[in-house]
């Protein structure tokens, strides 16, 4: 199956045949045939037309695993950012802002492939979005996924094992970085999808251990699992992952009063101290960042921090000798 997003019917030059725009909801259409050749394509006719806004396909597909091909071209935008594209696969979002221009330019010929795509009820859904201007898209082509078809008639039935080791790598208050260990398979993993809060929101390749989601609330609680799927579609079993994503704290002024004695007891003069250093780090990291700050200082005022963060001050004397570090209640 091949559509030639909104366009009309087209024999592509490697033979593929292309029907007439259709199976679509939502979004506009364009055609930008004044604009010129279009670069890295014999096709242009295929990347003229687009269909652009909030859309759908749901394209009629037989039960199986298929290789689908997103064919994208930017004749609008001429900057990158200026169009960030969401699209989504079955459910599954394949490409998060997405730009067509960052990858290619303007006027240009871009194909996205995605294999091993799991349709289950004889329909092959396509969404398309956008988080910056509108999504876009100029052709669709479906084909049967050549390493599905090779292992289905094996018999295959073991399931790959359960991604080991889910875990985050990093939080910010608007995305938490996942990291895996990779699953087995008795014939061999294709990918791993990523479900959030029980919803499928990514999937990546046999070759990828990681995944980055974005998008998110800050100070927010979400729950992830990781499920790896061979060529046959045999899915993995998985375990949970709490995570709640960093308060956006933004600058942090602390304040202190000057010592007025040593640990022995013996007074201390103001003029005797030296200065203090101020020390703070991620709570989950292992080094600090350190700033030293004269004895006339008070407080200090840090810059845009993003997560949960310890300090500590200490103070030294004329002489470079320094007091214990002592944490700082935020």
């Amino acid at each position: 199956m091949a559509i030639n997003v909104g366009g009309a019917a087209y024999t592509a030059s490697n033979g593929v045949t292309y029907i007439a725009d259709r199976y679509y909801t939502g979004g506009e259409t364009s055609d930008w045939s004044w604009v010129g050749d279009v670069i890295n394509t014999k096709d242009d006719a295929v990347y003229f037309d687009e269909r652009w806004g909030d859309f759908q396909y749901s394209i009629p597909m037989a039960n199986g695993a298929y290789d689908v091909v997103l064919q994208f071209s930017e004749m609008n935008w001429t900057a990158v950012g200026d169009r960030k594209i969401i699209a989504s696969i079955e459910g599954i979002t394949m490409l998060r802002d997405f730009d067509i221009y960052k990858s290619v330019g303007n006027g240009a010929a871009l194909d996205v492939s995605f294999g091993n795509i799991q349709v289950k009820d004889g329909t092959l859904t396509v969404q398309m979005s956008a988080s910056a201007d509108a999504g876009t898209l100029s052709g669709i082509v479906v084909k049967r996924s050549t390493i599905a078809n090779s292992v289905t008639g094996s018999g295959d039935y073991i399931a790959p094992t359960m991604p080991g080791g889910v875990a985050y790598s990093s939080l910010t208050d608007r995305s938490v970085s996942l990291k895996w260990t990779a699953s087995t398979d008795n014939v061999g993993v294709v990918g791993y999808y990523i479900y959030r809060d029980g919803a499928p929101v990514g999937y990546v390749n046999a070759a990828t251990t990681t995944y980055v989601d974005q998008g998110l609330s800050s100070d927010a609680a979400y729950s992830y699992a990781v499920v790896a799927v061979d060529a046959a579609g045999n899915q993995s079993a998985s375990t949970s992952l709490a995570v709640k994503t960093y308060v956006l704290a933004g600058a942090l002024t602390i304040s202190w009063d000057a010592p007025t004695s040593r640990p022995t007891g013996e007074s201390l003069a103001r003029t005797d101290i030296g200065g203090y250093v101020v020390r703070y780090k991620l709570r989950s990291a292992s080094t600090y960042t350190s700033v030293t700050l004269p004895a006339s200082a008070l407080s200090y005022t840090s810059a845009k921090l993003v997560g949960d963060y310890d300090f500590e001050i200490a103070s030294f004397d004329v002489s470079g000798v320094y007091s214990e570090f002592v944490r700082i209640s935020l």
